[in-house]
């Protein structure tokens, strides 16, 4: 204790060396430096404490400098490891938040990974939501774009340090009607010379997606639609329809998707037979794992009465059958009416046998004079 106030006392009274007779030898002969401060006396030091003292305070210096460097890199290697931990939880806060309102989920093609689709039937009118993860190549983030009744309501990035695009991974299990999903963020934290890597952190998760009851209201003067089997599970369009006759007028499959009014539209031929066709294609039957009904949905109108509508199922390599699998006549215009067939065995056993198994669907109306064919949903119902 002594030794460390005098050489604090030598530290910060420096300015106040005696400059008249600074030294002078005791009775033991040792050289001493006296050094005076406020209070009164004189206190000295010997040259072998003095020289101990500046010893400690050099390596009192060098220590400091070593906080003071950790202190300035530690703080944005935390920095960068929290910069990825929150990226990951942000997309994760997301993705689960989708999952648990979704009903379905369709695999993407790149850039896309998927897309979660249900309706909310909580307002006044019943809205359709379809969340699409993609990537974005030129800044490396994960977006998110949710459009309600087929119109975009907001896209924005849940995860912003991807580095490539296989740095995410969506992957459906039908056996659980669930879908994984794993995550790496990356965040180059200096260069190679400097001796530090880029921080690198991943996580995965594994999310159900739960199966939306239909409503199997049909309107008035409508025969009721049986009501499926449990297990039942509910599929739809999912990609755009193909028009072979007639002229596309609008609408996108995201309305295909729901019973609420909004309309894909297709302007049937004027001159000669007057025909509007057009094919879809069913999301990936994925559960049950054995399908043995699988029941056809749909819900339209037509600007002109008397319209014949006719629906094919292909059920082999060759195409379309020459022989439809259902068929009926719209009896009044303007008017939405609801029917529901199952299809074939044929067809059903094709359809099951395809790795995707996905079942496709030609729509053929005809009418007497030129019409206008409005579809506003199309439903396949897989049973056990």
């Amino acid at each position: 204790m002594r030794l460390f106030s005098r050489v604090t006392a030598f530290w910060c009274k420096m300015q106040e060396w005696k400059t008249t007779n600074p030294l002078s030898l005791d009775r033991e002969g040792e050289g001493r430096v006296r050094v005076c401060w406020n209070g009164g006396g004189q206190q000295g030091m010997t040259l072998l404490e003095l020289t101990i003292g500046l010893g400690i305070g050099a390596m009192l210096v060098t220590v400091l400098a070593s906080v003071v460097s950790l202190s300035i890199w530690l703080p944005a290697q935390q920095g960068d490891k929290l910069t990825v931990v929150q990226d990951l939880l942000f997309a994760q806060h997301w993705i689960a938040s989708d999952a648990g309102s979704a009903t379905s989920f369709a695999t993407g093609t790149s850039p896309e990974y998927g897309s979660l689709g249900w309706s909310d039937y909580t307002g006044a009118a019943q809205v359709d939501h379809v969340v699409i993860y993609s990537y974005d190549a030129a800044s490396g983030y994960l977006m998110r774009s949710e459009r309600r009744d087929g119109s975009t309501y907001a896209t924005f990035a849940v995860a912003k340090n991807i580095a490539d695009e296989d740095d995410v991974v969506f992957s459906w299990n039908p056996s659980t009607y669930s879908f994984g999903v794993a995550l790496t963020s990356t965040v180059a934290t200096g260069t190679a010379k400097e001796g530090i890597t880029s921080t690198v952190k991943s996580t995965s998760l594994t999310l159900a997606v739960r199966p939306r009851e239909e409503q199997l209201v049909s309107p008035p003067g409508i025969d009721p639609i049986p009501t499926p089997p449990p297990g039942s599970r509910p599929y739809y369009v999912a990609e755009a329809p193909v028009v072979l006759t007639g002229t596309y007028v609008s609408g996108s499959y995201p309305e295909l998707q729901s019973a609420d009014g909004a309309y894909y539209a297709v302007d049937s031929t004027t001159g000669g037979d007057k025909q509007a066709v057009y094919t879809v294609r069913s999301q990936s039957l994925t559960v049950p794992s054995t399908i043995s009904q699988l029941q056809v949905r749909f819900t339209g109108q037509s600007s002109k009465d008397n319209t014949s509508i006719a629906f094919y199922v292909k059920n082999s390599d060759a195409g379309f059958p020459a022989s439809s699998e259902y068929s009926f006549t719209f009896a009044d215009n303007d008017t939405s009416q609801t029917v529901a067939f199952n299809v074939s065995s044929s067809a059903l056993s094709y359809i099951s046998s395809q790795p995707d198994r996905r079942l496709e669907l030609k729509i053929s109306a005809s009418g007497n004079s030129a019409f206008t064919l409005s579809t506003d949903q199309i439903a396949f119902i897989a049973s056990p």
